[in-house]
């Protein structure tokens, strides 16, 4: 089931006897791919008709590109206001837990788009990041919560080497090595 959008993840953690972390939260592919969109400087508004309207691996791949400086922030919006006026039927991806994925139907997914959705198959996320909010203002308390962003994890974690790293699943955490 879905977890408690009241859970407390620093009480949590206490109750499991850490008692310091950068603990990151397992999301799904939809989170992470909203968060990605948001942080390469796209607008709310757009972010949301993207995630509403387009193939969600056509958007991960875009953004890709320009995570990879392939393509600017010009070239992103350019190519994603386009897939908007494509007008694109779009199906849930079967098998997903998260049923806010979808693709054009008879799409071709890259391999990239897949080891995505495959992360997500094997081990449990959390819909909600709620908890985000009891970060200390300048990160100054013995815990630190972020989303989980797979690769993207080593920046924080190398920010904040004093602290051991998690990963929360849903009801466990599992330490990074």
């Amino acid at each position: 089931g879905m977890e408690s959008l009241k859970l407390d993840l620093t009480t949590k953690a206490k109750q499991e006897g850490i008692d310091r972390g950068l603990i990151f939260t397992k999301v799904s592919f939809g989170g992470r791919l909203y968060s990605l969109l948001l942080a390469n400087g796209l607008s709310a508004s757009l972010t949301q008709t993207l995630y509403s309207n387009v193939d969600h691996c056509q958007l991960y791949d875009l953004v890709q590109q320009k995570i990879d400086g392939i393509i600017d922030l010009a070239s992103l919006l350019e190519k994603t206001n386009s897939l908007i006026k494509e007008k694109q039927k779009l199906v849930i991806v079967q098998g997903h837990n998260d049923k806010t994925i979808k693709v054009k139907q008879d799409s071709k997914i890259s391999n990239q788009c897949r080891r995505e959705l495959v992360y997500d198959m094997k081990t449990p996320f959390s819909i909600y990041t709620g908890q985000m909010h009891l970060n200390h203002p300048n990160f100054k308390s013995n815990y630190i919560l972020a989303m989980d962003m797979r690769g993207r994890n080593g920046l924080l974690i190398e920010q904040y080497k004093d602290y051991p790293a998690y990963i929360y699943y849903p009801d466990k955490f599992v330490k990074i090595k």
